[in-house]
């Protein structure tokens, strides 16, 4: 004869197998999913960061090519002048 106590004891047994099982694949999801989320975060933030040090370049790069062609231009008015004034003179 089987002892009924043995039954229930080997049922309790896998009831607690079980729900370990499934406690520890939750909790694997779950560091999975965070650690995904705050990978993408990070990637999101750095290229957000380099989308503004290029935006920064390039309004820089933009400012100096103006100045140069504004210096320019004022060097070649002056030294126009200056040689139409001595031609006049």
């Amino acid at each position: 004869m089987v002892n009924p106590y043995e039954e229930e004891v080997v049922v309790v047994v896998v009831v607690v197998v079980v729900v370990v099982v499934v406690v520890v694949v939750v909790v694997v999801v779950v560091v999975v999913v965070v650690v995904v989320v705050v990978v993408v975060v990070v990637v999101v933030v750095v290229l957000v960061l380099l989308l503004v040090v290029v935006v920064v370049v390039v309004v820089v790069v933009v400012v100096v090519v103006v100045v140069v062609v504004v210096v320019v231009v004022v060097v070649v008015v002056v030294v126009a002048a200056a040689v139409a004034g001595v031609f006049v003179l």
